[in-house]
């Protein structure tokens, strides 16, 4: 009887740790739906700028390890050498946004953004350089400044927000850089006249400074960042 009696005391008390290891899995897997559910609630928006920015950054990598090989002026490459080290820090902080919200990335490019690097492959010497500071390192910098400023003024999403807050700066040094060697070299317009320091400003009147984003890691200006490579 004495021996029954404990079979069923064990036998209770296995009933019972089982039952609570089911209500703590149960917590866990509710709890995890949970978060899962609150870091995948992004707006159709602030997907479609997450989308836009790996696209954008996709592009300016690719054009850029382009120039790596194929520019003439020093300058350029410079230039490109610094955008690869820099979009690649970009990129990295916008893989840890989309990732925290189960989003996806993608990974090819649009037509346009493709039709720019088959041009770029079929040109050489300075013509190379022409087309990327013109339609890489400035036109497509303008789109990605508009893309960040419209998702750091209306973004709800607060790490989105300070993903798209901190880059912008970042983008517009990259820009006014650019804007720079097309004036030096006379890399610009169609028309070979140089562009404007910044959108807004007429051409030859002076671009304001612009401060550096504070994300850890990142190189405090854009030209350390060239002379840590």
């Amino acid at each position: 009887m004495r021996f029954a009696a404990c079979s069923v005391r064990r036998i209770q008390g296995r009933a019972k740790m089982n039952h609570g290891a089911h209500l703590v899995l149960a917590l866990t897997l509710a709890v995890s739906a949970g978060f899962s559910s609150q870091a995948a609630d992004l707006s159709a928006q602030e997907t479609r700028f997450l989308e836009e920015a790996a696209v954008s950054g996709t592009f300016e990598m690719q054009a850029s390890q382009m120039a790596l090989q194929s520019a003439a002026q020093d300058r350029v490459k410079e230039f490109a050498r610094l955008m690869l080290v820099q979009h690649e820090q970009i990129d990295a902080a916008l893989k840890r946004v989309a990732r925290d919200r189960n989003m996806v990335l993608p990974v090819s490019l649009d037509g346009d953004r493709q039709s720019s690097l088959g041009d770029l492959q079929q040109a050489k010497g300075a013509d190379f350089d022409r087309r990327y500071i013109e339609h890489v390192a400035i036109g497509e910098h303008e789109r990605a400044v508009e893309l960040f400023s419209r998702a750091a003024r209306e973004s709800q999403d607060g790490d989105v927000k300070a993903f798209a807050a901190e880059t912008v700066a970042l983008l517009l040094q990259h820009l006014d850089k650019a804007r720079m060697i097309a004036q030096a070299h006379a890399i610009g317009d169609k028309d070979g006249a140089p562009a404007s320091a910044t959108p807004g400003l007429s051409r030859g009147e002076a671009a304001p400074q612009t401060a550096q984003p504070t994300r850890e890691g990142a190189p405090g200006t854009p030209e350390e960042a060239a002379e840590s490579q």
